[in-house]
């Protein structure tokens, strides 16, 4: 069931449930007395026979203890692995469940096949609770089943027109019309196609926030938010000149989104591509999206200990080259920290650096503040 019939005019007015506010994380003591209540609940399940809770299990109650005191106005609330038997899927009537883009990822938890891993994130659709599924083909018609079965509205991201005005690796500008409403002339601060699909998401959380709950938001303040809108790690340019760009691109998927922004945003630029990778991930299907744009390649790994050691890497590349035919000038070095350093001296021949491959290597180089 989707619902593309709203011909409202969008709501610009001050008054409202809703104002931009200023977000702020839980303080460190906060953390620290919320675990000690939730760690003593623990213990005594334990001593009445029950598996103590993961370490996941234990985070996710220490959030809902803390949202449950403070009150917050509204929790966007992000589940962990897949969301049929998520530690957060205890939400009985969500005000949206919202479902992103689809890919296949942790297949060990939750399947081979996009139908499967979609079935998986389709459980935390709620009887009667509208959904916003920014799946694609593949993925959406699990969705579309469950929500039918739930008798929730469906609202299909790509059913949204949009009209992309300007692209670039510092962000991009679009047009949208979400349920009759326009957004005109949005400037996102994240480049890559990817992201304003991401942002048609958020837009169309919003849209049903509005129609469903009656919950205002000013388009000055969408503008605003999108403008504002950083996520650390994911297309990140750290620095201007040299022009470095930091992208976590920690799966396949990843992997080909970075390889298709880098071809829009970066084309005629000789990139040298610094990439360490999770030993449990995807490293052939990473490498050939690597290699559609990477000149040059230095291989490393994080400080994780599930990181794919650098030698075995560099095996995986040596293959997959020989494989494809696209031979590059490839490095080994296992020393994190001297790879970063050895890939800045070489942009001398190159111009552009993107680091990319492992969250957990972005990591590394965020808190060394390199």
């Amino acid at each position: 069931m989707v619902d593309t019939d709203d011909d409202e005019d969008f709501e610009d007015a001050e008054a409202g449930a809703f104002r931009r506010t200023c977000s702020l994380p839980i303080s460190e003591a906060e953390i620290d007395a919320y675990t000690k209540r939730v760690m003593t609940v623990a213990k005594a399940m334990e001593a009445d026979g029950f598996d103590l809770p993961t370490k996941f299990e234990a985070l996710t109650a220490i959030a809902f203890l803390w949202f449950a005191e403070k009150k917050p106005d509204f929790v966007v609330l992000e589940v962990g692995l897949g969301g049929r038997e998520d530690s957060t899927n205890v939400i009985d009537h969500p005000l949206v469940s919202v479902i992103t883009s689809i890919s296949k990822d942790h297949t060990a938890q939750l399947g081979d096949s996009i139908d499967e891993i979609a079935a998986e994130k389709a459980g935390i659709i709620k009887e009667g609770c509208p959904v916003v599924c920014g799946a694609g083909a593949e993925g959406k018609r699990g969705i579309a089943k469950r929500a039918y079965a739930c008798s929730a509205p469906l609202l299909d991201v790509d059913r949204i027109y949009k009209r992309v005005h300007e692209k670039a690796a510092s962000g991009s500008r679009f047009s949208a019309v979400i349920r009759g409403v326009r957004y005109e002339d949005i400037y996102l601060s994240m480049g890559g196609g990817h992201q304003i699909a991401n942002a048609l998401c958020a837009l169309a959380t919003i849209e049903v926030l509005r129609k469903t709950y009656k919950v205002s938001f000013s388009m000055d303040e969408v503008r605003h938010g999108m403008a504002q809108a950083r996520v650390e790690g994911r297309f990140e340019i750290v620095s201007k000149s040299p022009l470095v760009i930091f992208d976590g691109a920690h799966n396949a998927a990843g992997a080909a989104a970075l390889a298709d922004a880098a071809e829009e945003l970066l084309s005629g630029k000789r990139i040298l591509l610094l990439t360490g990778i999770q030993a449990d991930k995807d490293s052939v299907a990473m490498l050939q999206e690597f290699l559609r744009f990477a000149d040059g390649l230095i291989l490393t790994e994080s400080s994780n200990p599930y990181a794919l050691p650098a030698a075995q890497f560099l095996e995986k590349a040596a293959q997959v080259m020989h494989d494809s035919g696209k031979q590059r000038p490839v490095e080994m070095i296992g020393n994190r920290e001297v790879a970063y350093v050895t890939a800045k001296q070489q942009l001398a021949d190159y111009d552009c650096l993107i680091v990319a491959g492992s969250l957990y290597l972005l990591g590394d180089y965020i808190r060394a503040t390199i």
